[in-house]
């Protein structure tokens, strides 16, 4: 399980098969080649889990080796154009598309927590501003991040750690800034329901967004990020939401 995200920029392929459809296609490829791997190590039985969400609750979904091969071998006919495409984060086809997987683990957890120490006084005339406005002043309390710590799903848990590390902060309303609130304003502070997807970044917040990241794994004198799975992921995180930037879109997340 992960936090899957795409640059909302327009294609034929998503005008055919919708950006869900799409990633549905990639994501079968990817378990396809995993399934293989688990047949010539003689594991047999249901591979992939999906959990589904529908208005009435949860659906778990199990797929076959087979089932996979049948909806991967699809995506060739929606990805020639993906090479030139402005979108491609990653390379590749669906470049567009990326994920962060579970659990967020403990060491850049406590980077983010050390970077950010009194980032949002050193930032204050930055477009990061905005990322600690949202914060102080709108909905973003920590909750739903909160919930996920406390909670597994399918065997899967979505921190190592069990509890958020304390930011100190310097500016009006971020006394109990905590990795809670940043995390939960860097991928679900935007609920909106569109084209399959819980969560978007829209435009408007890519600026800050952008800064916060920046901060966070370029900072100039600073210690470098750990060499950890998460780290890593946020890196193309950020190239993703410096893309969405520049194409003036929205990143959608779920």
């Amino acid at each position: 399980m992960a936090i899957d995200y795409v640059v909302n920029y327009p294609c034929d392929a998503k005008q055919v098969v919708g950006t869900v459809g799409l990633l549905e296609m990639l994501r079968a490829r990817i378990a396809y080649g995993i399934a293989r791997e688990r047949a010539r190590r003689g594991e047999t039985g249901p591979f992939w889990v999906q959990v589904v969400r529908r208005e009435d609750g949860e659906e778990v979904r199990e797929s076959t080796e087979h089932d996979l091969r049948q909806r991967s071998n699809r995506l060739v006919e929606f990805t020639s154009g993906c090479g030139a495409c402005p979108a491609n984060v990653r390379g590749g086809p669906v470049g567009c598309y990326g994920r962060i997987n579970y659990p967020i683990d403990a060491a850049t957890e406590e980077f983010v927590a050390q970077r950010l120490a009194g980032a949002d006084d050193r930032l204050r005339e930055t477009p990061a501003a905005l990322f600690f406005q949202w914060i102080a002043e709108g909905p973003v309390d920590g909750r739903g991040v909160r919930y996920l710590r406390a909670s597994q799903l399918h065997g899967v848990r979505f921190f190592e750690r069990e509890e958020p590390l304390a930011i100190q902060a310097c500016g009006p309303g971020l006394g109990g800034l905590t990795t809670d609130h940043v995390f939960e304003l860097l991928f679900f502070g935007f609920p909106i329901r569109q084209e399959g997807f819980a969560y978007t970044l829209p435009a408007v917040a890519l600026p800050g967004h952008e800064a916060v990241l920046r901060h966070v794994l370029e900072g100039e004198g600073e210690a470098e990020p750990p060499d950890a799975r998460t780290a890593r992921q946020l890196a193309v995180y950020l190239r993703a939401v410096e893309t969405a930037r520049a194409l003036e879109v929205d990143l959608l997340l779920d």
